[in-house]
């Protein structure tokens, strides 16, 4: 294929680009008409990078002698990916009026610089974990000709880590605060052109559950298709960690080209000119909690679908829902 409109330009090389994706299923009866089952699985493997101008590459270069840049920087972003999806399902037919199904899903993601960009060094990128399950039961009973109770019950998780990685001491920040060395390590650096490190957020991560309960009745009346139902969830540790503005950022005036070399005059001991700084920027490095244990949702339901006339059908209803502690509000002073 064709080299894209930047590595063309700076005469480099294609960046490299790998996708694979396969996956396969298989199902079938365990009890001939009675029991079945299913499973799937799926994955995908991503190889690619993001062509950094050489522009970009050279600024960055000028501060790896003096220890400021990632010496790796790469004329090529790497961001990998890799994917994975499966589930497993069974059905059985416990009577002519009563059958069950039972299913099992995951999803495990992880994105590697999934906020690179062509500016930066990727001396602390942000990489992405994903970790997925649900698992679902459901018994449907059929009452007569004219009715149908169906019980589901649900639970699933989230782990979703997005976080700043080391790409020299392989620290994570979120994960591992706070035995991480926020001050100890150089700030991030901001240029016109280019940064270095991280600079401000130092990642997010969310950990929870949901837990279901629901039951619908559907009965067919004369001329009125009713149902009713209750649908009640319990989601504990509702939330995220959120690092704020975990790390210093240094800001600039001119790009490392100009002030090391001095090229307008005005910087004629480089970096240590005093004012070659614009702003010093560095909040409090704490992880915010942002977790609420104890949230709550209810619901509850009557639908009556008349048909009142051959060319009239009235859809009457009323639902009731509630959240309960959403914002934890049993904890707010």
């Amino acid at each position: 294929t064709a080299k894209d409109y930047f590595s063309k330009a700076g005469g480099q090389d294609k960046p490299p680009f790998n996708r694979k994706q396969f996956g396969g299923s298989i199902g079938g009866p365990i009890l001939r008409n009675r029991m079945f089952f299913f499973g799937a699985l799926e994955q995908v493997q991503d190889n690619t990078a993001v062509p950094v101008p050489d522009d970009l590459y050279n600024q960055l270069q000028l501060l790896v002698p003096l220890g400021l840049a990632n010496p790796t920087h790469p004329h090529a972003g790497p961001t990998p990916g890799r994917l994975k999806l499966y589930t497993v399902k069974g059905n059985a037919q416990l009577s002519n009026t009563q059958s069950v199904m039972v299913r099992y899903a995951g999803q495990r993601d992880y994105r590697d610089a999934v906020t690179f960009n062509v500016r930066n060094d990727l001396r602390e990128p942000e990489n992405s974990s994903i970790k997925m399950w649900s698992v679902v039961g459901q018994h449907n009973w059929v009452m007569g000709s004219r009715g149908l109770n169906q019980l589901t019950v649900q639970g699933n998780h989230l782990y979703r880590l997005s976080d700043v990685t080391s790409a020299i001491t392989g620290q994570h920040y979120t994960r591992d605060f706070p035995t991480v060395p926020v001050f100890s390590n150089p700030p991030s650096l901001s240029f016109p052109s280019v940064t270095v490190g991280a600079g401000g957020a130092g990642g997010s991560l969310t950990d929870t559950y949901v837990i279901q309960f629901k039951d619908d009745i559907s009965q067919l009346v004369g001329n009125h298709a009713l149902k009713t139902g209750v649908d009640v969830k319990a989601l504990p540790k509702l939330g995220l960690l959120n690092a704020n503005e975990h790390f210093p950022t240094v800001t600039f005036f001119d790009d490392p080209s100009v002030i090391l070399s001095n090229s307008n005059g005005r910087y004629p001991q480089g970096l240590a000119t005093p004012g070659v700084a614009r702003q010093w920027q560095q909040a409090n490095p704490v992880r915010s909690e942002d977790i609420n244990d104890g949230a709550k949702q209810f619901a509850t339901w009557f639908q009556d679908d008349w048909r009142a006339l051959a060319r009239l059908t009235l859809n009457l209803g009323l639902r009731y829902d509630v959240d309960l502690n959403f914002y934890d509000q049993k904890n707010i002073a």
